[in-house]
């Protein structure tokens, strides 16, 4: 079972929360750090533009990484939201084991 870290920004902190708790409340993640203020510069249709945003750093195991992304794209305000999966090389055992023990592997 590979861990994975899965970046997500969002407008907001409280749509931050809200999805956190939902990704939770599922089981598909262990979980979810809101970061409250990031500032993020990009190119969007044809204009540069920054933004004051939320991150948030989702800890997850690999299997259901299809999953996760088909929920943040429902419940996620933006039309082309952040999801993006690195993969963990190292973990200490003992949280790899809680991450195993709480999340659910779902068929999707």
């Amino acid at each position: 079972m590979k861990p994975i870290l899965i970046l997500c920004s969002v407008p907001t902190r409280e749509v931050g929360l809200k999805l956190s708790r939902m990704l939770i409340e599922q089981c598909l993640v262990a979980c979810v750090q809101v970061l409250p203020q990031i500032t993020s510069i990009y190119s969007w249709e044809g204009k540069i533009c920054e933004e004051t945003e939320s991150l948030l750093l989702i800890k997850a195991l690999k299997f259901n990484f299809s999953k996760i992304e088909n929920t943040i794209k429902e419940a996620h305000p933006y039309s082309v939201p952040e999801i993006v999966s690195i993969s963990i090389d190292q973990v200490n055992e003992d949280y790899l084991h809680w991450m195993q023990s709480v999340i659910k592997k779902v068929n999707v």
